[in-house]
């Protein structure tokens, strides 16, 4: 309030740390591009960035390799997507996979014959229109699309293989996903995950189940990672020009 500097966040941030100053700082928010500002300042502080999801071409174009950007340590991924951070952001880029993923051990138990299907979320009256970076704008109608198709399709195969239907909200506390996935089939026969039990959940359903289905959820390399037999339909390339091909 009494800086004069202008009143936005990562000033707020700045001058936190300046009256703190700590030792290290780390975040999961490795998409925060200004982040990597904040080495210029206090040089003498340890930053660490920790990767939390999807990376897509878009937002590597939108950094800006001219403002100087540096991190001590930057823990991604993959090898491959440690050479796009390493191109734009001075730092010991080092990948580990998904940190959130090594925390949770595979256990070995008895698969069920149960089919997984994790949800990418689900149009909402209130949200017509998806945004990528400022650039991209695809309707909420045409993002899903493919998505309830496909989860039609699933419930179709699980019914025809006498397999059971799981799903995995990607919303916390939100009961109209459930409703609205209950009315796509026309029925309650599938078993469901509300992500407010705990959002580490996935990890061990997965182990459980036979088989996991994914589209644009990072949880579809995790679950690769684990040793899980894993189906990604790649179905959102086309209609954000790209942004959501999750191989590109």
């Amino acid at each position: 309030l009494f800086s004069r500097e202008k009143k936005i966040f990562r000033n707020y941030v700045k001058k936190y740390i300046d009256i703190v100053n700590p030792k290290i700082i780390i975040t999961g928010n490795d998409n925060l591009s200004w982040f990597y500002e904040l080495k210029n300042y206090f040089p003498q502080i340890k930053f660490i960035v920790v990767q939390n999801g999807f990376r897509n071409h878009l937002f590597f174009k939108s950094i800006n390799k001219k403002k100087s950007l540096k991190a001590d340590f930057i823990f991604t991924f993959s090898k491959s997507l440690s050479k796009f951070y390493k191109k734009k952001i001075k730092s010991n880029v080092i990948p580990i996979g998904s940190l959130r993923n090594n925390f949770y051990p595979k256990k070995k138990v008895k698969k069920r014959k149960s089919v997984l299907f994790v949800s990418s979320g689900y149009p909402q009256l209130h949200e017509n229109i998806i945004e990528f970076h400022g650039k991209i704008q695809v309707n909420t109608q045409k993002y899903f699309y493919n998505d309830i198709k496909l989860f039609k399709l699933v419930y179709k195969f699980c019914r025809k293989n006498n397999l059971n239907l799981e799903l995995v909200t990607k919303k916390i506390n939100d009961s109209n996903e459930y409703s609205f996935y209950k009315k796509l089939i026309n029925s309650d026969k599938f078993i469901f995950h509300n992500r407010n039990k705990g959002r580490n959940e996935i990890y061990r359903i997965s182990d459980e189940v036979i088989v996991t289905v994914t589209t644009s959820s990072t949880f579809g390399f995790e679950n690769l990672a684990r040793g899980n037999k894993t189906a990604i339909f790649n179905n959102k390339g086309q209609c954000t020009k790209g942004v959501m091909n999750m191989f590109w």
